[in-house]
């Protein structure tokens, strides 16, 4: 950058200023200056010397150009304003400062999320710009960048609350620009649903386990096919002892759209597990401000989608289970007891509605032994007339949009 500094000068024409794209200017004038007036006047105020435009009239000019310009006048002050110390020394101070500011970067923006999910790793980035360092600084996360000086940062968000992520450029001139900072909201988005099945459902709020008992539940996640097509790696080691059945965890953002799927165990409980000793499911990932919603499905029960939820600082919670209400729409689980609602049994292909389709694919299965099948929906391992029966009391029941496959 290119500036100039007027100490105590005057022009013959004002029309030398004229652009936007003139140099800015610094001035320091005498207001008593009888030799070059900070005013339009003639030297020494003698008419035969052209007139000149002194420090005040340039600078009403600059700002009407919109040039940076800056304008400090001296009352009872004459020419040659450094004869007088302190007068010296503030124009060092001043002009050193005005050039600093001249030379000093433009304000940054800072893109990346501002609400995350807890241990999401979110890349934040500011304009690079040509032989510029930039110095950032973290609150509530931890820099797992392999250079912490560029222009793009990748931070581990690793602690739920409200934090602050700063930057700060330093350009080629050795001159730092201004703390640019934004605040970051890392929610503990774990949600904990609850959900009971009417097939294996024993009373008591508990489900049955006997899939696992007989060792026919699966140790990778079986919702790799149709309709469901989920590409998830989920497996097991070994089955928990308590694990009736697989589900598929949806999270939906406001829109409707899904921003995250999860393979989990259904506990006898009705909790779900998204790893073994841990109730829930864990988001991370970036998250848009406002509310979600969590879709449970399973093999051969009407799927369900919850109210409205928000993300906070501690798990969220909800339980399908308290009432038939929790799951939107209208009449989409079934009284299991007095107070006890669990999902509809008999949408034997998943897809959402229970139709003649279903009852093709019940003769298609029918009296399966000891295998894991869709169909078997009491999950006792077999395929008999009371999954028929529980598909009869529940036909022509049909899912929210949301959870249908085409």
């Amino acid at each position: 950058a290119k500036a100039l500094i007027n100490f105590w000068g005057a022009i013959a024409d004002l029309d030398f200023i004229n652009s936007p794209n003139d140099q800015p200017m610094i001035s320091f004038h005498g207001l008593n200056d009888d030799l070059v007036s900070p005013y339009s006047a003639n030297p020494f105020n003698y008419p035969f010397f052209p007139v000149l435009h002194g420090s005040v009239p340039m600078h009403d000019l600059l700002d009407q150009n919109g040039v940076v310009n800056e304008l400090n006048v001296y009352p009872g002050e004459g020419h040659e304003l450094w004869t007088n110390s302190s007068i010296a020394e503030e124009m060092q101070v001043k002009t050193a400062a005005f050039l600093y500011d001249l030379k000093k970067p433009a304000p940054l923006n800072i893109v990346g999320p501002n609400s995350v999910c807890q241990d999401y790793v979110a890349t934040y980035t500011v304009e690079d710009r040509a032989g510029s360092y930039y110095c950032w600084q973290v609150s509530g996360g931890q820099i797992v960048s392999t250079a912490a000086d560029q222009n793009s940062i990748s931070i581990a968000w690793d602690t739920p609350g409200n934090y602050s992520l700063s930057v700060r450029e330093v350009n080629c001139n050795v001159v730092e620009g201004d703390l640019v900072s934004i605040n970051v909201d890392v929610a503990t988005c774990r949600v904990e649903p609850r959900v009971l099945l009417e097939g294996p459902y024993v009373g008591s709020g508990l489900m049955n386990t006997t899939l696992n008992a007989g060792g026919l539940l699966p140790g990778t996640q079986p919702f790799n096919t149709a309709p469901w097509n989920y590409t998830g790696t989920e497996s097991l080691a070994s089955i928990p002892i308590d694990m009736t059945d697989w589900v598929l965890v949806e999270i939906l953002d406001g829109n409707g759209n899904v921003i995250f799927t999860e393979a989990a165990m259904l506990y006898k409980d009705g909790r779900i597990y998204g790893r073994v000793g841990q109730a829930g499911i864990e988001i991370r990932q970036a998250l848009q401000p406002g509310t979600f919603q969590v879709v449970v499905k399973t093999r051969g029960h009407l799927a369900v989608l919850s109210n409205p939820l928000t993300f906070g600082i501690s798990p969220t919670v909800y339980d399908f289970s308290t009432a038939s209400t929790q799951a939107q729409g209208s009449n989409q689980q079934i009284a299991l007891s007095a107070g006890v609602f669990g999902l509809k049994a008999g949408d034997f292909d998943s897809n959402g509605l229970m139709s003649y389709d279903d009852f093709n694919r019940y003769l298609s299965t029918a009296s399966s032994i000891l295998q894991y099948k869709d169909v078997d929906v009491n999950l006792d391992g077999h395929v008999t007339v009371a999954d028929y029966n529980l598909y009869k009391k529940n036909y022509s029941s049909i899912g929210v949009p949301e959870i249908q496959y085409p």
